[in-house]
């Protein structure tokens, strides 16, 4: 977590030195492993007091600083104060940061941006519990208690595919329509009773909105489905040397999509390991922001299943099948989405692992 305070008076800077130790003591939310990064800045006459740091710049310049970078800024004082400071800098809900206000008394925490996806409505119910304050949320599905789909889909780590419809099915709810609910991996707990659950996509009518949680894009052509994409396809590839970035993200791509596979589900990619250092492989796996991994020929001879077999790559790799291998090791076996792929020296697979998500 990357957070930063800001106070405006002696009686703020105490409450903000408050709040930085509470941000970072061990009983905050963050698990330790992702590691913190707290600071605490004040008018300069102020900053010393508190051990924080002077606000030199200017505030604008202070925000325009932090607002791509931090995922929590904290205004301790006058909310208005902070309204005017955000303003120029409030872009989306899917990338600004959460924004919190704290009256320089604590009496309120207040959430002011990012309440969903930003988690500023969390923040604010859990400082206010150590704070003994009240916390101020006023987005509409929390304060008439119903199913958030932003929420859910932030917590079991679900990609929206339209912020638009996320607060169509939103107002949806709100409005006591109905809403269907479909997912190909594993539903563990009860969704809630805003949403009805169905079998196929297909049966749901197509006026109606439909949540759709699963890596395969089951849109087809219908404007009213809001699809939810897990990261959990393992992506097998193989290429000659020497082959171009572009053309192995062309290839590959389109593979992809000629086989439904949504690209935000791709979490990793594999291969032999004498590809290890293959720079078309690198560099799509870069642009995909996805780790890479290989295996030894021995490692990918014992991957249980049946493949595609080439007597030519086993002569060169001294393995039949890199790319369903790899995917099939990657995957932790898996369910298949695309088997082999093979064109302008490029070959792929794609092998989805089991995933689940929770209510």
């Amino acid at each position: 977590m990357k957070a930063s305070l800001v106070s405006f008076s002696r009686r703020g800077g105490i409450l903000a030195a408050q709040i930085r130790d509470i941000l970072l003591s061990p009983e905050w939310e963050e698990s330790p492993e992702c590691g913190k990064s707290v600071e605490a800045y004040a008018l300069p006459k102020f900053a010393w007091e508190n051990g924080q740091i002077p606000i030199e710049t200017g505030l604008a310049a202070w925000c325009r600083a932090r607002w791509e970078t931090e995922e929590l800024l904290i205004f301790v004082g006058a909310s208005g104060i902070a309204v005017r400071t955000i303003a120029p800098y409030v872009k989306s809900k899917a990338t600004d940061p959460a924004v919190l206000v704290v009256d320089e008394r604590g009496q309120f925490v207040i959430s002011m941006l990012s309440g969903h996806l930003g988690g500023a409505n969390a923040w604010t119910e859990q400082l206010a519990a150590v704070l003994g304050a009240v916390p101020v949320i006023t987005t509409a599905t929390d304060v008439e208690g119903r199913f958030a789909v932003d929420v859910w889909a932030k917590e079991n780590g679900l990609t929206i595919d339209s912020l638009g419809l996320a607060k169509e099915v939103s107002a949806a709810i709100l409005a006591g329509e109905p809403v269907g609910f479909f997912c190909d991996g594993v539903v563990e707990g009860e969704a809630p009773p805003e949403l009805t659950q169905v079998a196929d996509p297909a049966d749901w009518p197509e006026e109606r909105l439909l949540i759709v949680v699963s890596p395969r894009d089951w849109r087809s052509g219908r404007k009213r489905i809001l699809q939810l994409t897990p990261r959990c396809v393992a992506l097998g590839l193989g290429c000659r040397r020497g082959v171009g970035g572009e053309v192995l993200r062309v290839r590959v791509d389109g593979w992809l999509a000629a086989a439904g596979i949504r690209p935000e589900s791709l979490e990793r990619a594999a291969s032999i390991d004498v590809k290890k250092n293959e720079e078309g492989i690198l560099t799509y796996c870069n642009e995909k922001r996805i780790p890479y991994e290989t295996y030894t020929a021995e490692e990918l001879a014992q991957a249980p299943g049946e493949f595609a077999s080439s007597a030519f790559v086993q002569s060169v790799v001294g393995v039949d099948n890199v790319c369903e291998r790899a995917a099939a090791l990657a995957a932790g076996g898996g369910a298949w989405l695309m088997r082999k792929q093979a064109g302008d020296g490029v070959t792929a697979a794609a092998a989805c692992r089991s995933w689940r998500v929770c209510f």
